[in-house]
């Protein structure tokens, strides 16, 4: 899970990005803050990108406009997760609900942490809701069927035939795809490309090093040079460790 933190006090800045990290540990979850250096960084990466963060929290006092207007362009350009404002009082709720934001947490408060932990595992729940409630069709001997994309761990390719891997099966993809068309669709979902020759999903990683990848299932994947930088980002896994 990706969080991205636009929070121009330093300070601020740090104890948020720390309690995002104690919400991961408590939670056995893997969460990512990414700290904004601005706001075009921000509408890039949460507007443009093919990974877009899974929540957005901003302060309210930036330096050249408000939180507030930042959400609504955010809103406009059609960043559709769900985004936290973050303020040192209660005076712009109502501002900030209006303008397209999710929450207002008020810095400083007794249950900020709690309110923010609360703000990510309610994205977390939707998050695996997404994925659920996906199935992708795989053809096997018997045809073709629908398989619930959250258990797949990765996709291959064969002589330009993808294939899905889930339990015991290695079945192809009822469709003609190629792999980057498998990772663009499913970035969101926590697919990544780990290799010119595989996607894998996130979920079943249990250990990444700088050459390997080990699944929760044994099986080891290679890491391509070209994508250890998108990599990077699985050291914040709690089963995995990136060195």
């Amino acid at each position: 899970m990706v969080v991205a933190v636009y929070d121009p006090h330093r300070d601020a800045c740090r104890q948020i990005v720390d309690l995002l990290a104690e919400i991961g540990r408590a939670s056995n979850s893997g969460i990512l803050a990414r700290v904004m250096p601005s706001t075009k960084v921000l509408l890039q990466i949460a507007c443009d990108s093919l990974m877009p963060p899974d929540l957005v929290l901003i302060d309210r006092d930036l330096p050249n406009e408000s939180g507030i207007e930042l959400t609504e362009s955010l809103r406009q350009k059609g960043y559709r997760g769900p985004i936290c404002i973050t303020a040192s009082d209660t005076d712009s709720v109502f501002d900030a609900l209006d303008a397209g934001a999710t929450n207002y947490l008020v810095k400083g408060s007794n249950d900020f942490a709690e309110r923010l932990g609360k703000a990510v595992h309610t994205t977390r729940a939707c998050m695996l809701d997404d994925l659920q409630g996906c199935s992708i069709r795989l053809r096997g001997s018997e045809g073709a069927h629908p398989v619930p994309l959250s258990q797949v761990r990765y996709f291959s390719v064969d002589r330009h035939t993808i294939c899905g891997h889930w339990g015991q099966m290695v079945e192809s993809l009822e469709y003609r795809s190629t792999l980057d068309d498998v990772q663009e669709q499913f970035a969101s979902l926590g697919f990544v490309r780990c290799h010119r020759g595989y996607v894998v999903n996130t979920s079943y990683i249990a250990d990444a090093r700088q050459h390997e990848l080990t699944l929760l299932s044994g099986e080891q994947l290679p890491v391509g040079r070209r994508y250890r930088t998108a990599l990077e980002r699985l050291k914040t896994f709690p089963r995995a460790r990136f060195g």
